[in-house]
């Protein structure tokens, strides 16, 4: 079964779009992203803390942090890239701008249940690595590192789970467009409601 078109079928149209460049999209993926940071972080941070007051700590913090952020930020893009590789078989795009990192599949249009799993994939596979890390491992620097890898990973599934909800909430036969920065829903039938 293909899980895409290669053209946009004529008997479609465009109903949402979310572009991850457009400034009043970025401010409003930020707020929402500090805010569930706090959600998930702040029960963690008070039930079982860790004190991280002496320089030394912190700097080595820093040192661990840092490289496992972006490590992380390369390997969740890298999933959704191996979903929509293996749904589709098509030319994958990747890339950072100053506020988003992306992978896309510009070129073709995706099937609501492909883009729904490719979208989904980094969300299910980190979660299920990083929890129980963090329910399991006493406070240490490990565990603040860990908690610190997974506060920033399910802050930034924001734009992943606005897609989800978009493709979810959509009745008929939705297919979407993603360049990576840019994501554009068209439903294949205009009398379906939404």
């Amino acid at each position: 079964m293909k899980h895409y078109y290669n053209e946009l079928p004529k008997n479609s149209k465009e109903f949402f779009s979310i572009d991850a460049k457009d400034s009043k999209t970025i401010l409003w993926l930020n707020i929402v992203a500090v805010v569930m940071l706090v959600i998930v972080g702040l029960p963690f941070i008070l039930f079982k803390p860790y004190d991280i007051s002496s320089l030394d700590t912190f700097f080595t913090f820093l040192i661990i942090i840092l490289p496992s952020m972006f490590m992380y930020i390369v390997l969740h893009e890298l999933i959704h890239g191996l979903v929509y590789k293996l749904y589709t078989k098509q030319k994958l795009t990747f890339g950072f701008t100053l506020f988003v990192a992306f992978c896309g599949v510009p070129n073709i249009y995706i099937k609501k249940k492909a883009a729904l799993v490719a979208v989904l994939a980094p969300f299910v596979f980190f979660s299920i690595i990083l929890i129980p890390v963090i329910l399991i491992v006493p406070a240490n620097l490990f565990y603040l590192i860990s908690l610190f890898i997974f506060c920033l990973h399910f802050s930034g599934c924001v734009g992943d789970f606005f897609v989800a909800y978009i493709l979810i909430k959509s009745k008929g036969e939705v297919i979407i467009n993603d360049t990576g920065p840019k994501q554009t829903f068209y439903i294949l039938n205009e009398n379906t409601n939404l």
